[in-house]
């Protein structure tokens, strides 16, 4: 998990996540050009903006720098239908990013823990 716009706001948070998620992809596919298909591991990325608890969870033993909430579950759940290296996003993300990605929606798709579906995007590009 990586967080955006914390501790210190970020206005481009959106962008900054879709960025990494990018970029990692990016130099995976130079990192694993030497390698045998079989070694190569699949990155899946699902990024949703929303609110969420922000802070250090834990006991005085072990203490960690979190969030918790449905914005953080439903990112986990986008990530879990993303398959084959692919990058997805949420409409709410997509809405602050429309203008510097180039997507295909995926449509409506059910995810645990939320009654209504969420709109789902695969960003296939990033523009600079």
């Amino acid at each position: 998990m990586a967080l955006f716009n914390t501790p210190l706001p970020q206005p481009d948070h959106a962008l900054r996540a879709v960025s990494a998620a990018c970029c990692t992809h990016e130099r995976l596919a130079d990192f694993y050009r030497d390698f045998e298909p079989r070694m190569r591991l699949c990155i899946n990325f699902g990024i949703h903006t929303g609110h969420a608890v922000v802070g250090n969870v834990g006991t005085s033993a072990f203490m960690d720098f979190t969030a918790i909430g449905d914005t953080v579950n439903t990112a986990a759940r986008i990530q879990t239908i993303s398959h084959d290296n692919r990058i997805l996003i949420s409409q709410a993300t997509y809405d602050q990013v429309r203008d510097r990605v180039i997507v295909r929606s995926l449509g409506p798709h059910q995810v645990k823990g939320r009654e209504e579906p969420v709109v789902i995007y695969e960003v296939l590009e990033r523009q600079t």
